[in-house]
């Protein structure tokens, strides 16, 4: 077992991330090396949850925007035998290029927070700004990415930066007073929304990094959205300012856009109260602003152009809903929409002329060139792969340049230069591509090698498709059935085979965890949900899915299903506990993570339901599994985040559950992960995670199991 471990901790390890940021010219580039599964956080972490959101009150940032240490080195986009400058210390996103190409800055973590620092291209003279703390405060807001750093003209920085005073290790104020709430006021009560406002202040500030100035432009405000404008000396600010502000921020999605000149002490241009996301600068250097009036599902969604103390201009509309745009000029932009279901690309001046897309685009951008500007769409097809697509704008009309699939992006175009990224196998390449040639400027491993892995897919008479993955071995092996219920109209079908396999598994996940002493069988089970779905027809599906399951994994050569795992996580976790009750006895054991137990603490629905508690009480009974703890005689193990960001999988979830199953005298075992999240990612959660696992599952594959489980049963009383 420890040799084992010790081999799983050296593959964690080895696997890393890479990311590319070339310099707006294109002759340097900053390789951006982060760990795939990091350390985990040292403080511990307190979250902020209110239904579907949650926010990270120790770091004083949404989750999903929390920066990982990384490794920077940069090389010569022209000259790659030059070698690469590392930098000197662990620096963490964003990096950012200056303008110009000679400097870059960033942050870097300490144990008061992130300080931002800004050095040469090569790591020479890096200074770090430790007197500044920076702030993340609600930037990435509903996904909508934004950056707490940015460069400005002459070598100045913009930086969101915690309030002076603001002592990181002091307790939040609002934690050690009376709460009340009333159901008056039921969306976003008063004393989370105070703790939340305290947490999430920040002082918007004009860093002079080499002669060491500071001026500030707001204090002690909420910031949602923070751009410059191209020509480096303005600043749009989506803001607020206090409790009313903030709650229609989280619940309208409205937020006040004001817009800062950073050079002269004057008062700002107030724009209004708008909906977050709505505002973007164009990329001409005379500062101009694009907005986006999204129309309601039968209205078209128009866009309107103004330069800076002008009155706004209609610049088109669109028909259908608009996932994604750009303004690519001051009178063109282009835009993602979808209609009829399908995913088109076009301009806001003529809507007619379109390109269309495999599917949804998760981002539009625009590459950094000093010629003719080239946009990129990133989309995501059918068949689940990714693919970029390259355009120009002419006088209004859509260019398609070409597309490549995910293995293949480019970076930067100038001209017939280009800067390719490349994954495959892997691996990571970045390669300079022209006309004649194609040389590669850096090279990275990801991941090690996997080992030789027997994969099928088959589908069963039900709907439900599985895969089974098995080491190559000639051994008859138990099987571990990770169970993955979806929706029936949105189940996913099996990758066909020209989509090739995952070239190794997740760390973390089943195959990772189980491989190679159990055949890992995933079952994707599609479940009839409905408005009018009742409890039975969701359990009789679960049941003959499984049974069925197991009847055609026994027809196959090399698979044991007289010892048999259930596994699941999340919604599976929950689906696997009722799937336990429906079949008692069958499963020599069962490893739950991060599920929810207890349905009664979710009254506002789940899942595919969307029926309050009173109106479906079958299906909420049903899905507590704490109600039949007492049919469930399956040696349990449960898994759970104390992080988790998920408001519905919480450690009470995890606990009554616990302790049913003890008060029923099942075998169950609790592991609390310190610090972990929904998705345990960091290096010691997952070693954590999957000594528990094996060992648990070697426990009740091996000897007796009826001997076992009185025993532990007589242990547990």
């Amino acid at each position: 077992m420890r040799d084992e471990l010790e081999d799983r901790a050296v593959d964690l390890d080895a696997r890393r991330t890479v990311s590319y940021l070339p310099s707006p010219d294109g002759g340097r580039v900053a390789v951006l090396t982060t760990p795939r599964c990091p350390d985990r956080p040292s403080r511990r972490i307190h979250l902020l949850r209110h239904h579907r959101f949650a926010y990270d009150l120790t770091h004083r940032l949404l989750p999903t925007t929390r920066p990982l240490p990384a490794r920077l080195a940069t090389i010569h986009a022209g000259h790659p035998d030059t070698g690469l400058g590392d930098w000197p210390f662990p620096v963490t996103p964003p990096v950012r290029w200056q303008t110009n190409g000679t400097a870059l800055s960033g942050l870097t973590p300490t144990r008061a927070g992130f300080c931002p620092w800004v050095g040469g291209p090569s790591g020479i003279g890096p200074v770090r700004i430790t007197d500044t703390i920076v702030a993340h405060s609600l930037l990435g807001l509903r996904g909508r990415h934004a950056d707490p750093l940015h460069w400005l003209s002459e070598a100045r920085l913009l930086v969101l930066v915690r309030p002076a005073g603001d002592d990181v290790d002091a307790e939040n104020p609002y934690a050690q007073s009376d709460a009340v709430f009333d159901s008056a006021v039921r969306i976003w009560p008063e004393p989370l929304l105070r703790s939340l406002w305290y947490a999430a202040r920040a002082d918007l500030a004009v860093l002079d990094p080499h002669l060491g100035g500071r001026r500030t432009l707001c204090t002690g405000t909420v910031v949602a959205d923070l751009a410059v404008a191209p020509d480096g000396r303005h600043v749009l600010a989506g803001i607020v300012e206090d409790l009313h502000d903030l709650r229609g921020l989280l619940t309208q999605d409205l937020i006040n856009y004001r817009v800062y000149d950073t050079t002269r002490p004057r008062q700002p241009w107030n724009l209004g109260r708008l909906r977050h996301g709505s505002l973007r600068w164009t990329s001409e250097s005379q500062p101009t602003l694009v907005f986006c009036d999204e129309g309601r599902s039968d209205e078209p969604t128009r866009f309107w152009t103004a330069r800076l103390g002008a009155d706004p201009v209609p610049i088109g509309q669109v028909t259908g809903l608009v996932t994604a745009w750009y303004p690519a000029t001051s009178e063109t932009v282009v835009l993602v929409s979808r209609q009829n279901g399908e995913y088109r690309l076009a301009c806001s001046s003529d809507d007619t002329r379109i390109l269309p897309l495999p599917g949804p685009v998760r981002r539009l951008a625009r590459l950094e060139v000093t010629s003719r500007p080239v946009l990129a769409a990133f989309s995501r097809g059918p068949d689940g792969l990714r693919a970029q697509h390259l355009f120009r704008v002419d006088n209004g009309e859509l260019i398609l340049l070409g597309s490549a699939h995910y293995d293949r992006t480019v970076l930067h175009q100038d001209g017939e230069v280009r800067l390719v990224e490349r994954r495959s196998g892997g691996q990571v390449s970045l390669t300079r591509e022209t006309v004649t040639d194609a040389r590669t400027l850096h090279r990275a491993c990801l991941a090690p090698p996997p080992d030789p892995t027997r994969i099928t897919t088959a589908r069963l008479d039900s709907g439900a498709h599985y895969e089974v993955r098995r080491a190559d071995q000639p051994e008859c092996l138990p099987v571990m059935v990770w169970l993955v219920p979806v929706q029936e109209q949105e189940q996913d079908e099996p990758a066909p085979p020209s989509v090739p396999a995952p070239a190794a598994a997740a760390p973390g996940t089943p195959a990772w965890t189980y491989l190679p002493e159990l055949a890992v069988v995933t079952l994707t089970c599609p479940l009839p949900w409905s408005p009018t779905a009742t409890f039975d027809e969701i359990a009789d599906r679960l049941r003959t899915t499984m049974v069925r399951l197991l009847s055609v994994l026994g027809e196959q050569e090399g698979l044991d299903t007289d010892r048999v795992v259930l596994g699941g996580h999340s919604f599976g976790a929950a689906a696997g506990a009722v799937l336990l009750s429906l079949l008692p006895g069958r499963f020599q054991c069962a490893v739950l993570r991060n599920g929810a137990y207890n349905r009664t603490l979710t009254p506002a629905g789940f899942q595919h339901e969307h029926r309050p508690f009173w109106q479906a009480p079958d299906i909420y009974d049903g899905f507590t599994a704490t109600r039949v703890a007492h049919r469930i005689s399956t040696p349990v193990l449960l898994v759970q985040s104390e992080a988790d960001t998920n408001t519905s999988t919480t450690v009470v979830q995890a606990r009554s559950l616990y302790d049913a199953l003890v008060v029923a005298g099942c075998p169950v075992r609790l592991v609390l992960l310190h610090n972990e999240d929904h998705i345990v990612h960091t290096r010691q959660g997952i070693l954590t995670a999957a000594r528990e696992e094996r060992a648990w599952i070697r426990r009740w594959l091996t000897g007796s199991t009826i001997d076992a489980a009185n025993r532990q049963t007589e242990e547990v009383g």
